[in-house]
């Protein structure tokens, strides 16, 4: 949180922290952070989310990294904050489920030759979302 608090005293009101592994977990899974001060900003009270991320494998096992997929993230987070700009954590939600399910349909449909997302063989993952990873409050 002390991290998150000071990117926060640099300006931005909404503060994202991906691909973190803080944990005791051993790799399973990846972390967000997420924090937003109020909308007034006047008080100054901070929401801060956590979710946990699955990691998906592939056949080959150090062959589990894609290119584009921060790129999908911060879009996703930026089209989703417009559409709930109150909801941080059902913001972070949308996001997350978006990119995980994206990742699961590349794994299962490749772009030959490339490391590349498949965007096109993930619209309707893309368009709606199943909700299946859950971001929690950070006190939870």
């Amino acid at each position: 949180i002390e991290a998150l608090q000071k990117l926060h005293a640099l300006g931005p009101r909404i503060v994202i922290i991906t691909s973190t592994d803080f944990s005791d977990v051993n790799g399973e899974y990846i972390f967000l952070y997420a924090s937003q001060i109020d909308k007034g900003g006047m008080n100054k009270t901070l929401e801060h989310s956590k979710v946990g991320i699955p990691v998906l494998k592939t056949k080959e096992a150090n062959d589990s990294v894609f290119t584009g997929t921060g790129d999908l993230l911060s879009s996703m987070l930026l089209a989703h904050n417009e559409k709930y700009p109150d909801d941080l954590q059902k913001t972070v939600e949308y996001a997350v489920n978006i990119v995980h399910q994206t990742l699961q349909t590349t794994i299962a449909t490749p772009l030959l030759g490339t490391r590349e997302i498949n965007l096109i063989a993930s619209k309707k993952c893309i368009e709606e979302p199943e909700i299946k990873i859950k971001v929690k409050d950070w006190a939870e």
